[in-house]
């Protein structure tokens, strides 16, 4: 570390270049960058920085995140929850996800603020605005600078990434959730006249499933399969659309299911509860802040309160969802009011309208079945525990779990899940994977996988710039070998989208940032991928050899995919000589691609007919 002067600017990404530039002129000031991305505004206008990230530890980022897992539960108190109780939910817990990616950040701000302030205590701080109260924890010399923009109080869920595809092209466009809403209302009325369902539906003697928040494309065998089912298939999704291009509008088309909207719910009656329950939530929300002792006393790191410094942000989130909740719920008991269902299938119990809808289903009577959604981190490091819970891996409400087979069983038993409930069945993501196609076309493909904002660890300058070296040195190496290189980024909305690095190596590099990563696997001759994910299964489900380039450690150990050697796990260093040898022993790439394929077969059952096993038994259900 440098010696820093007695006068300290700490730079987020919320910050004004523009006056840290003219504070900066007479050199009195030196600067700490607090983030990843004010680092870069700082690095890309050669302004000498300190990161933050250096004044701490592991075990100070170990600490960050389970402060961060505690403090999202705040509504688990049992006075407090009693004051959040809404037609029987707890509203704290509909927010339990979102609050916790601005925790983590937060608290990790707190911990970097404290040690700087304790290595120099004489110093005079500079801060955006908010930065403001979190600094005056730690001295009373702290002066506010004007922000970039006024953003701070922006959350992860206030905007929404759509997909596009044009021709060969892929974008992802960003607008506002309520841009998102208005759109949405207008193909909720569109869907309402196409695909809404019939009273007369419900009349016949066939069980009826309700489907919530389902992909449409991605879960297209149970769509597809439901044509023939004994079941009555209803599809009710709020955070996405059901149909949004050609193929999704095939898929429910054909299969004969149906959309519930919210076009065909809403009325003069529900728009008449809704208006009058704002002002209970009002009330609701006036009651919870007079509770100052206990957020004073509940939000207290290191016998320091951080509440003052967090109020106005926690009151902002509260506002914004707790009547945003009033109409989901609301709309979710109208449906169960209105339809008989015999089940209703989520694939997590933590999404805030799986949550609405499996609470009020237990109301109902009605069976609540869970469907595993992923590959897990089934290490047994603590770690990794701790983030299933928060993620919502191991459901506790439902009244079966599904599994894609007994590797998962085994880990969801030892996450508390008792065995009566699960089953493994398989997964209907996996039921139609194209054939492989090899053609002219070949070349090696890619999947990143990069830092995420819910984890400590990930947080830091240095993985984040790990993660971004390893795909340009990728990149570098499969253009040395002269190979063709495809590149698919993780569906997640802060991916890092690496087409402008993998093209300034080689323009012919083609980057996809949205759609079915199956169809170009089929067409690979080796998958690549960073650190862990989903995708891994389809690959070696499809016959190739699958090469693990391990980046960073989130504290989550690793899971049986890699501990159990059914891939090459390597780090960047030993990517070239690997990759030149499966391609050129033939041996060596069958033996990767036998493993791989053994294991899927142990991690996923019912390959190709899981959608009918699935719902074989959603229609036992009664």
């Amino acid at each position: 570390m440098q010696t820093l002067s007695e006068f300290i600017i700490l730079f987020s990404k919320n910050s004004n270049i523009s006056e840290i530039q003219t504070m900066n002129q007479n050199n009195d000031y030196s600067i700490i960058s607090l983030d990843y991305d004010g680092h870069k505004i700082l690095q890309s206008e050669n302004i000498e920085h300190e990161i933050s990230d250096t004044y701490l530890d592991s075990k100070d980022l170990q600490t960050i995140q389970k402060l961060s897992y505690k403090f999202a539960k705040w509504f688990e108190d049992k006075k407090i929850s009693k004051i959040l109780e809404y037609e029987g939910i707890n509203l704290g817990l509909l927010i339990q996800v979102e609050f916790n990616y601005f925790l983590v950040q937060f608290i990790k701000f707190f911990f970097e603020i404290s040690k700087i302030s304790s290595q120099f205590p004489q110093a005079t701080f500079f801060v955006s605005k908010s930065l403001y109260d979190l600094t005056s924890l730690f001295s009373n010399k702290v002066h506010m600078i004007n922000d970039k923009v006024d953003n701070y109080e922006n959350f992860y869920y206030d905007s929404v990434h759509i997909p596009l595809q044009l021709g060969n092209k892929t974008f992802r466009i960003k607008i506002s959730k309520n841009s998102y809403k208005k759109l949405q209302n207008v193909f909720d009325k569109i869907i309402n006249f196409m695909f809404s369902p019939k009273d007369v539906d419900f009349k016949n003697s066939k069980n009826s499933i309700l489907l919530v928040e389902f992909d449409t494309i991605r879960y297209q065998s149970i769509f597809k399969e439901s044509r023939n089912s004994k079941l009555n298939t209803v599809g009710y999704s709020r955070r996405r659309p059901a149909i949004w291009n050609l193929e999704s509008y095939s898929i429910i088309k054909n299969s004969g299911c149906k959309v519930l909207s919210s076009s065909i719910l809403f009325n003069n009656e529900l728009k008449q509860i809704i208006t009058n329950d704002h002002t209970s939530i009002e009330s609701m929300i006036s009651l919870l802040l007079s509770q100052e002792k206990f957020f004073k006393f509940f939000f207290m790191i290191n016998n320091k309160t951080v509440w003052p410094a967090l109020k106005d942000t926690f009151k902002t989130l509260i506002i914004k969802r707790f009547h945003e909740s009033i109409l989901e719920i609301q709309l979710a008991k109208k449906i169960l009011t209105k339809y008989n269902f015999s089940s209703i299938l989520v694939w997590s119990e933590i999404g805030s309208t799986e949550q609405i809808m499996v609470k009020l289903a237990k109301k109902f009577g009605i069976k609540v079945v869970v469907l595993q959604h992923g590959l897990f981190f089934d290490s047994n490091d603590v770690g990794a525990f701790d983030m299933n819970e928060s993620q919502g891996v191991f459901p506790h409400d439902a009244d079966y779990y599904i599994v894609w087979g007994d590797i998962e069983k085994n880990h969801a038993i030892k996450g508390g899940i008792p065995e009566e409930k699960i089953l493994p069945l398989g997964s209907p993501i996996f039921d139609n994977l194209p054939s492989n196609s090899i053609s002219s076309e070949e070349y090696i493909l890619l999947a990143t996988s990069g830092p995420v904002q819910e984890n400590a660890f990930d947080l830091t300058v240095k993985t984040i710039e790990k993660n971004r070296q390893v795909i340009r040195e990728i990149c570098s190496i499969v253009n040395k070998m002269g190979k063709k290189l495809v590149i698919k980024i993780h569906p997640s909305p802060d991916e890092f989208d690496p087409t402008q690095l993998a093209q300034s190596i080689n323009s012919q590099f083609v980057v996809f940032k949205t759609g079915d990563i199956s169809k170009l696997i089929a067409n690979s001759s080796i998958f690549v991928v960073i650190d862990v994910s989903t995708v891994m299964l389809n690959a070696q489900m499809m016959k190739k050899p699958v090469i693990s380039i391990i980046t960073k450690d989130s504290d989550y150990g690793f899971p049986t995919i890699i501990t159990s050697n059914s891939c090459v796990s390597i780090n960047i260093e030993e990517f070239e000589k690997t990759l030149n040898s499966i391609l050129t022993d033939k041996k060596l790439s069958n033996s990767i691609i036998n493993k791989g394929e053994e294991y899927s077969k142990q991690y996923v059952f019912n390959q190709g007919c899981s959608a009918l096993k699935l719902l074989d038994f959603l229609n036992s259900l009664q």
